[in-house]
């Protein structure tokens, strides 16, 4: 390999997906029979925009101060309510029901976000980001006058349908105007305010909480969405590959309807009881597997390119990208409550413990941006590299107890932060760039609907595991007596009332089914380290076979 070769983007592209340098040398350009990309694109990307420098792109600073803003609401918003949902829940007298605070909103964003890709595709950036910001800033509005718990959830799940969007709409109008070899450093940006609103959301959730009150964590957004959504509107425009004459016609709206009423559903099952989830479960199976059929013989923009995917190892990367978010909210949904029950914290400390573990992600992004800018073709490596930090993480997490010296603490939570900020862009650029540059948006939203499902299932699984081991454990505990056991299911400040032998059994109780869950996290990071390194083994031998 020549040291001193310069590819063009459209080069680096299929040279990411080849995965090795020699081989790209050896066959030469992408050409239309590779089937990754078509003559147009190639002439669309080979355009020499690589070369422009960064700070001769028009109004790039107003615009990402609008895209960077949405990335850090959406981060904040997801922290803030982790921290927050258990002093919701005692104030409304339902803790039982407070993962909801957490679920409504990813049902809805999870189940909306894939929509933004190939929705953007046909209207334009400019429509699908005012839609999703001026959504998420009236859910934000909804959330903080909410009357009662059941009124918060349907105002999350508002919030959800604009909230799917940000981060999406970020990362693809970065891709619009961002040259490909700085779009690592600029998805590095987007990942420290990733980590900052995450540091923020939960640090600070608890202290507001406490102070004036948690409807403020929701209408403090609002301003700044709309600050954001001010400079959006002046500066920031469609793509130059849209078509003027497109409608949503040339949508696949049938996609749109299965994909968003499949995974509602499915969503659904995962908080109903076992007769009700066995329904919905089968349900939703059923109109999803209609809606891959769908999407791979429909004429019109499709929702999930599942035509376009034609090698085991993008399908492994959005296998490692779901595995990666189940690990990542289960994590974050566990740790405040063990905080708050093990080591007896208050909600606010509980949320300056995640504080500067949080940082990390940056770091980790960091680390991405850094390595990606020298050579792109250590992204597997990277991902490899993430999710087994992950795994350290997560099992170190079980170390945490009264026992533990309380200054070390910190230490034991920096693996896991730090393999996420690696993880989730290097998974992401491994899966979009093997994507022609016009296929973009669609793959980022796709990669992005597979994360987001791993994080509901992690929400889900969890909180599931605690309050059934939970009661489970009460019940069978003689000292505790039945009509205690739902006020304990319910409030956790409920807990610190209770007589001093009697909290002791049920802080026991707790743990173990806190423990438990934290032993699954442990199991799916462990999983997901063995399918990047069968990721690894299949791009070899994909190398060897065309050598």
């Amino acid at each position: 390999m020549s040291p001193s070769k310069d590819y063009t983007a459209t080069e680096s592209v299929f040279l990411l997906a080849s995965e090795d340098v020699e081989d790209f040398n050896a066959r030469g350009p992408p050409t239309e029979q590779d089937g990754l990309l078509d003559s147009q694109d190639v002439s669309e990307d080979s355009d020499g925009e690589e070369d422009t420098p960064i700070l001769k792109i028009p109004h790039i600073v107003p615009i990402e101060f609008s895209l960077l803003t949405n990335v850090f609401l959406a981060s904040f918003d997801m922290t803030v309510a982790a921290s927050t949902y258990t002093t919701i829940g005692s104030e409304f007298n339902a803790v039982n029901l407070s993962s909801w605070i957490t679920t409504s909103y990813m049902i809805t964003s999870t189940s909306f976000q894939p929509l933004y890709g190939a929705f953007s595709d046909v209207l334009g950036r400019r429509l699908c980001y005012f839609f999703a910001t001026l959504t998420f800033s009236l859910g934000c509005l909804g959330c903080a006058f909410a009357p009662s718990i059941v009124t918060l959830f349907f105002a999350r799940a508002f919030t959800g349908i604009g909230g799917g969007g940000l981060i999406t709409l970020a990362t693809v109008v970065n891709s619009d105007i961002i040259p490909a070899p700085k779009r690592g450093l600029f998805q590095g940006f987007q990942n420290i305010l990733l980590g900052v609103g995450s540091i923020l959301g939960a640090s600070l959730g608890g202290i507001i909480s406490e102070t004036i009150g948690w409807r403020y964590c929701f209408l403090f957004q609002v301003p700044v969405s709309t600050l954001g959504l001010i400079f959006g509107y002046f500066y920031l425009k469609n793509q130059k590959e849209l078509k003027e004459d497109s409608t949503i016609g040339d949508i696949d709206i049938q996609g749109s309807l299965l994909l968003v009423t499949g995974l509602t559903l499915q969503l659904l099952a995962l908080y109903s009881s076992s007769t009700n989830a066995l329904y919905l479960g089968a349900a939703s199976l059923f109109l999803l597997l209609i809606f891959v059929r769908v999407e791979l013989n429909t004429r019109r923009t499709p929702i999930v390119p599942f035509a376009r995917i034609h090698n085991v190892s993008s399908y492994l990367t959005l296998l490692v990208a779901t595995l990666s978010g189940f690990a990542n909210f289960a994590y974050i949904f566990v740790l405040p409550l063990l905080f708050q029950v093990s080591l007896g914290d208050s909600p606010s400390k509980a949320g300056f413990r995640l504080a500067i573990p949080s940082l990390f992600t940056s770091v980790g992004a960091l680390i991405t941006a850094y390595i990606m800018n020298i050579n792109v073709k250590y992204l597997n490596v990277l991902v490899l590299s993430g999710v087994s930090l992950m795994f350290v993480g997560n099992s170190l997490a079980l170390l945490i107890s009264r026992s533990f010296p309380q200054g070390l603490l910190n230490l034991l939570l920096i693996p896991a932060n730090t393999g996420l900020g690696m993880c989730f862009p290097a998974s992401l650029f491994t899966f979009v760039f093997s994507f022609s540059k016009s296929m973009q948006a669609s793959s980022t939203s796709t990669l992005y609907l597979f994360r987001a499902v791993g994080q509901v299932w992690g929400v889900a699984t969890v909180s599931k595991i605690v309050q059934s081991i939970l009661e489970r454990n009460l019940r069978n505990d003689p000292k505790v007596g039945n009509s205690i056991i739902p006020k304990i299911l319910k409030s956790i400040t409920y807990i610190k009332k209770l007589d001093p032998d009697i909290q002791s059994e049920v802080i026991l109780s707790y743990e173990g089914a806190i423990r438990f869950a934290q032993k699954v996290s442990v199991l799916v990071c462990f999983l997901n380290v063995l399918f990047c390194l069968t990721e690894v083994v299949v791009n070899k031998r994909s190398q060897a076979n065309r050598k």
